[in-house]
């Protein structure tokens, strides 16, 4: 299980069921139980790029914590204003750590390991635009990243 706070400080937990994958498969047309699949890869679409990335993910991270909205009495837009790009980031890892403790639950440690290798691999990225080394489009990340993953480079 892992967890990140909101911007007022409020603890949110991320922890994967098949219950939950499944109504993400449902709601989103995501299937978390296969991330290498798509051109580009599902892992790399999460929360990766544009703007639609961006959507999706916090579309989907709604439906991870819909309950404990709920629970904590607050709006959808109540929560969404609570999300600072910080606190995003931090939703971010916390999603990626779950999504991998649970692979590597069922015994995927390859997907636990890729999922681990893309997280380094943003780092990377996000350092190198931070520093203005390299401005590169997000195609070129998203092959970046994969590179990372699997050790080759896309074609």
């Amino acid at each position: 299980m892992s967890a990140f706070n909101d911007n007022e400080n409020q603890s949110w937990r991320i922890d994967f069921t098949v219950g939950l994958i499944e109504e993400i498969r449902k709601r989103h047309d995501v299937d978390l139980f296969e991330p290498m699949e798509g051109d580009p890869p599902l892992l790399a679409t999460i929360c990766f790029g544009d703007g639609k990335s961006l959507r999706r993910f916090i579309e989907i991270l709604y439906t991870c914590l819909e309950g404990q909205i709920e629970k904590v009495g607050i709006e959808p837009e109540e929560f969404a204003g609570r999300l600072t790009g910080k606190v995003l980031a931090d939703a971010y890892s916390a999603f990626m750590e779950a999504w991998s403790d649970f692979s590597l639950s069922l015994g995927r440690s390859d997907l636990s390991e890729a999922m681990g290798k893309f997280i380094e691999g943003m780092k990377v990225i996000a350092e190198r635009n931070a520093k203005g080394i390299q401005e590169v489009n997000a195609r070129e990340q998203v092959d970046l990243l994969m590179k990372s993953v699997s050790g080759s480079s896309r074609e």
